[in-house]
């Protein structure tokens, strides 16, 4: 029962956030773990990860001949939202990239306009 509760809760989350980027990568992890990369319209790229217990993860954005721009690293307990914001940034192709505890969750090629 506290399962079937808990998917309700992502799912609406999810159907929630897709509605203003549909295109949005959501990966199940592991169990209920689910990552998300979303190009907000505003040109901020945003990042969630959730039921992370304690984990180390870090979120990276590579440009162009795969130079990497933006790396955070962090450590988090249930779960955690962060916006890179690219205004700043030439239009183009980024990679955006969540790895967990050095493994890949998540990947996803937004391009900024």
């Amino acid at each position: 029962m506290i399962l079937t509760a808990a998917m309700m809760l992502l799912l609406t989350t999810a159907s929630v956030w897709a509605s203003e980027d549909s295109s949005a990568t959501y990966s199940q992890v592991a169990g209920n773990q689910l990552a998300f990369i979303k190009l907000q319209p505003s040109n901020i790229i945003e990042f969630r990860v959730l039921s992370a217990d304690h984990e180390k993860v870090t979120l990276m954005i590579y440009g162009e001949k795969n130079n990497k721009i933006f790396s955070r690293t962090l450590r988090i307990d249930d779960a955690t939202r962060f916006g890179c914001d690219m205004k700043d940034f030439s239009r183009g192709s980024y990679e955006c990239v969540i790895k967990k505890n050095g493994n890949e969750i998540a990947r996803r090629t937004v391009t900024l306009k």
